[in-house]
């Protein structure tokens, strides 16, 4: 019997006789490498940005009534992230947050500065507030699947090598120029969302409304077959 000592000594040596019946080297750069199981180590960043809530990357749904508060929660958890803040004890994976406001574009200066005063009047500094790596786009025109590029394009030129946290689309329906119901709408904004989640490590928040029956996410059921993880705000 073979043991496994002795087997990854013959795989060594399988791996440098050079007569055409080797397994490959890790060095010959093919397109897909695979590494040999004691090779694999535990990854050392986070996996996540709020612990236990949001993961460090991929794709998260935010939903729910129309008036729930989505946006305003939202932005709470995206300040929590921008200044490294637990989050209703959950620890925080400080970083650049980018928020793109496709509708209720008005009320976001109103919502920010009564944020801001209510944790001046609770004794934060309000130079550390101000100073928070939170941005906002007030774009009202997007459509994510076909400008997805342009997006990834303008944040690259302004944040360069930052890290970028967290990247949110508010909402869904107005950055969608298609149907929710279609499975290859849905299927190719999510394929968007991934893409700049994917090129900027990060997690990319969309804000979206419920169903007619209030259970679920709008639209089609690719959407919560697709992201990583759903969150209902509720009032």
């Amino acid at each position: 019997m073979t043991t496994t000592e002795e087997f990854f000594k013959n795989e060594d040596a399988a791996a440098t006789r050079g007569n055409g019946s080797t397994r490959p080297r890790p060095d010959d750069r093919a397109r897909f490498q695979f590494t040999p199981f004691r090779e694999i180590v535990v990854g050392t960043l986070p996996s996540y940005t709020v612990a236990g809530l949001i993961p460090r990357l991929g794709v998260v749904v935010i939903w729910g009534k129309p008036k729930c508060g989505k946006t305003f929660w939202t932005f709470d958890v995206e300040m929590h992230i921008a200044l490294g803040w637990l989050y209703r004890g959950h620890q925080v994976e400080q970083g650049v947050v980018l928020h793109i406001a496709c509708e209720g574009v008005a009320g976001l200066g109103a919502r920010k500065e009564a944020w801001r005063q209510h944790h001046v009047d609770h004794g934060y500094d309000a130079a550390e507030l101000d100073a928070a790596p939170f941005y906002l786009c007030k774009e009202t025109t997007l459509d994510l699947i076909k400008d997805v590029d342009a997006v990834a394009n303008a944040i690259a030129e302004q944040f360069g090598d930052r890290p970028i946290r967290t990247i949110t689309i508010d909402t869904l329906n107005r950055s969608l120029k298609g149907s929710e119901s279609k499975d290859e709408d849905m299927t190719a904004y999510v394929r968007a969302a991934v893409t700049l989640a994917e090129k900027f490590q990060c997690v990319v928040l969309i804000v979206h409304h419920c169903g007619y029956d209030t259970t679920h996410p709008r639209g089609h059921t690719s959407l919560i077959g697709a992201v990583d993880a759903d969150i209902e705000v509720t009032n």
